[in-house]
């Protein structure tokens, strides 16, 4: 419903860099909506998404999504990338209970992911949705996942949501 930066190109060798988005918000509180900083969608080649600075991103449906950066197809290189989410611009926490993602790979692509920090904050969240700070739920091609910083630290309240740094889909060998 909400999104900071949105690339959906056939075409190849795209750069979206140095961006900072924040403070993106959807404000209804009954309907599954997403909010999210940068989705990109390209083809393959030499196509670059680093040193973007995404942070207080918030959502007050608790059957809604916060992602940092969708991954919804192509070959992609994300690197040096920031991504601070779960908690809003004054350093509040987001407690509504809404799925969160630093990273949220959805659609196959070769993708290679460096050097990117992650946190993933916020306490006394409830509801039943979990939170990753990176989810790949692609279980072929080939991906690189190096030296990234991945924490998540969100607790719940009333909620019985989960909270991963990682999940890969998959299943032996792969992932």
């Amino acid at each position: 419903s909400v999104i900071g930066i949105l690339i959906n190109a056939s075409s190849a060798n795209h750069t979206v860099q140095q961006n900072i988005i924040h403070s993106l918000s959807n404000t209804n509180v009954s309907a599954a909506t997403v909010v999210t900083g940068i989705n990109y969608n390209s083809s393959t080649g030499a196509n670059i998404v680093a040193r973007n600075f995404i942070h207080s991103l918030n959502n007050a449906s608790a059957t809604g999504q916060i992602n940092g950066i969708n991954v919804t197809g192509g070959t992609t290189t994300y690197q040096n990338n920031i991504i601070r989410l779960g908690i809003d611009a004054a350093g509040s926490s987001i407690t509504t209970g809404c799925s969160i993602n630093g990273i949220n790979e959805t659609t196959a692509g070769t993708d290679n992911f460096y050097f990117n920090s992650i946190y993933i904050g916020g306490t006394g969240v409830g509801g039943a949705s979990n939170s990753f700070a990176l989810q790949s739920s692609i279980t072929s091609n080939t991906r690189n996942y190096q030296n990234n910083i991945l924490l998540n630290a969100r607790s719940n309240g009333a909620g019985s949501g989960k909270h991963y740094a990682v999940k890969v889909g998959g299943t032996t060998a792969n992932p």
